[in-house]
């Protein structure tokens, strides 16, 4: 993540980045409907990156092992 703000700040166009990312095991996930899966990471991360936007930009939002609903009664179904 660092490699890549730093490279779009080393632009000349002054640009910066603000990056949300999930990291969480995949096998859980596996037997969930992919669709539901992603739906879910993309807006957890998308939360992240408008953490970082609002405590100033051109930073990073790492969530780590969020709980899922997509897991919610996976034991169940």
């Amino acid at each position: 993540i660092d490699r890549i703000r730093s490279a779009i700040a080393d632009r000349p166009s002054r640009l910066t980045a603000s990056i949300g990312a999930v990291i969480t095991p995949l096998r859980p996930l596996a037997a969930q409907p992919p669709r539901v899966v992603l739906d879910e990471v993309l807006g957890i991360a998308a939360d992240a990156m408008q953490q970082a936007r609002r405590a100033g930009g051109d930073q990073r939002r790492v969530v780590v092992n969020p709980t899922l609903a997509a897991l919610d009664g996976a034991d169940g179904d």
